[in-house]
């Protein structure tokens, strides 16, 4: 009887076969956070591009209109 655990599984035939994956660590909480993974490389750089800090800047000021400054 054949093992259902194949410790060697088989290669890809060709490497475009492959699906590329990029991931951000996304913190929803003070003491933990999740992985979000993107396949689209266009989605993933708008999810990186929309929280890249720049200095001391927080991340939410930059989300919110007029950079979180009273209007």
């Amino acid at each position: 009887m054949p093992s259902p655990y194949e410790p060697n599984p088989p290669r890809p035939t060709n490497e475009n076969d492959v699906p590329r994956y990029k991931a951000l660590n996304v913190y929803s909480q003070k003491t933990g956070g999740e992985l979000a993974i993107f396949t689209d490389p266009k989605a993933f750089a708008n999810a990186k591009a929309s929280v890249a800090r720049k200095g001391q800047s927080s991340i939410l000021r930059m989300q919110a209109p007029n950079g979180g400054r009273k209007l």
